[in-house]
């Protein structure tokens, strides 16, 4: 049997309070960024559930280079046991010095849910959702929140 579950890689080292060397997603670049600006609206119906989270990248150092921008979902308030933070998508840009660029990243229902075994369907239990913008799974330089109708199911 697969005794971790869904508390693997930097899943399970944030559920042991373990602090690993190098922090999932981590990487190493000759220029620094900056996140600002940060956006989570809703883009989709309540039949159909979709959000956009957008926020802006600047190059703020010398040399050009490219940042691979993180996006994490918590959910404190499930049912079920849940990781603090769950990765629902990224973004790679490359920027000269000085440049700024719109990142969007699309989240889905799915982006929010856990399957429930029992009733064999996609469930949500949290009207309020944590999002976290990240440079590596330890560096989170946004936040911002999504809300959710209560208890929605998807098959």
């Amino acid at each position: 049997m697969y005794a971790e579950c869904v508390f693997v890689v930097y899943r399970g080292y944030e559920r042991s309070k373990t602090k690993p060397l190098f922090p999932f997603g981590y990487g190493l670049s000759y220029t620094s960024f900056k996140y600002s600006n940060l956006i989570v609206k809703s883009v989709g119906t309540s039949v159909e559930p979709k959000y956009e989270v957008s926020f802006d990248i600047t190059n703020t150092g010398k040399r050009a280079g490219a940042e691979v921008a993180q996006i994490y979902v918590a959910d404190g308030r499930a049912s079920v046991p849940r990781p603090p933070k769950e990765l629902k998508g990224f973004s790679k840009v490359v920027l000269r010095p000085g440049q700024t660029r719109r990142v969007m990243v699309p989240l889905g229902f799915r982006s929010l849910a856990y399957y429930d075994v029992a009733g064999k369907q996609w469930r949500a239990d949290a009207e309020q959702f944590d999002i976290l913008v990240g440079q590596s799974s330890e560096q989170i330089v946004l936040r911002g929140r999504l809300l959710l109708a209560r208890g929605q199911t998807h098959g």
